[in-house]
């Protein structure tokens, strides 16, 4: 079957490397932390002479003190668990850093932090950033959107260099979100059913594009133009050329494979969650994220989470 054929070689190339993280606090503020870093044998991640029988070195691990390391080897894939204590009032944590297998510089690292942001009210935050955003970013598709933009401007509307850029380095910010995660994961759903894929994609992006011009462009297009300047960019998605465009980033000779590294992030907080921007378990009382690495590639994806405890 066709569309098996294509999930297995989507899969292949996009679940070379994964990360998961899970975040225990405890009603003190201390908090424990569980990283699991997955790598599977022969991936050479683009690596110069790489064989198929060793392991790639994507993630740089910390060196810090405190840290405790073990290796859990299964077929093909080795997975990496690292674990810590940390008191309440640590200053933040960097525990996954991404690197390009080939220069093996930093593409994406994180910096974690748990706080009592006043009395019995605590906060998980993580920041992830790439480090690299001109090398490692996604300056081409920001530059391909611009140049839309403008061609499908309506006649006598003029707008800045930077207005245009604005608004295009979001929508780049957006599409990533929907297709990669968190928002939403539109990147599998391209493949197995892509009319309904980019019905809810058109569907993200014409918001998304609708709240950028309204920002950046309020002074120089009305509603009414503002409105059919978005269906009219809208109207030019194409399921197809969005699904090869990806897998084209994806494929050796695109984009890193780190870029489609999988990361779950997942954290328990000690009391009743009171804001959150990630999925809440209720069941569990888990807060957690799912998403591509490519997320955080033009601007930094940051989760946060705010318990308060029952008094």
């Amino acid at each position: 079957m066709r569309v098996l054929a294509a999930l297995v070689a989507i899969a292949a190339l996009v679940g070379c490397s994964r990360t998961s993280s899970s975040t225990v606090v405890d009603a003190n503020g201390d908090w424990h932390r569980t990283v699991k870093l997955t790598v599977t044998k022969g991936m050479s991640m683009g690596a110069e002479g790489a064989k198929a029988d060793e392991w790639p070195s994507p993630f740089k691990l910390p060196t810090e003190a405190g840290w405790t390391k073990t290796e859990n080897i299964k077929d093909d894939e080795k997975t990496t668990i690292l674990s810590r204590d940390c008191q309440a009032g640590d200053t933040l944590l960097t525990d996954v850093v991404l690197r390009d297998e080939k220069s093996k510089e930093t593409m994406l690292k994180n910096f974690v932090r748990v706080r009592e942001i006043e009395p019995g009210v605590f906060e998980y935050y993580e920041k992830i950033v790439n480090p690299n955003p001109e090398k490692f970013g996604d300056n081409a598709d920001i530059t391909k959107f611009k140049a839309e933009l403008e061609k499908s401007l309506p006649e006598g509307v003029q707008v800045e260099e930077a207005e245009a850029e604005a608004v295009s380095k979001q929508m780049v910010v957006s599409i990533s979100r929907i297709m990669f995660g968190p928002e939403d994961h539109l990147f599998g759903t391209l493949i197995t059913n892509p009319e309904g894929a980019i019905r809810r994609l058109k569907l993200g992006l014409g918001k998304s594009l609708d709240a950028a011009l309204k920002q950046h462009l309020s002074a120089k297009l009305n509603e009414g133009q503002r409105k059919e300047l978005v269906a009219k960019m809208m109207s030019d998605l194409d399921a197809d050329s969005i699904k090869e465009s990806k897998k084209a980033e994806a494929a050796p000779g695109g984009k890193s494979d780190s870029t489609f590294t999988g990361m779950s992030v997942s954290v328990k907080l000690p009391g009743e969650i009171i804001s959150s921007n990630g999925e809440v378990d209720p069941y569990t009382g888990e807060v957690f994220w799912d998403f591509l690495s490519a997320s955080a590639g033009v601007e930094p994806l940051e989760l946060r989470a705010v318990c308060r405890i029952k008094k």
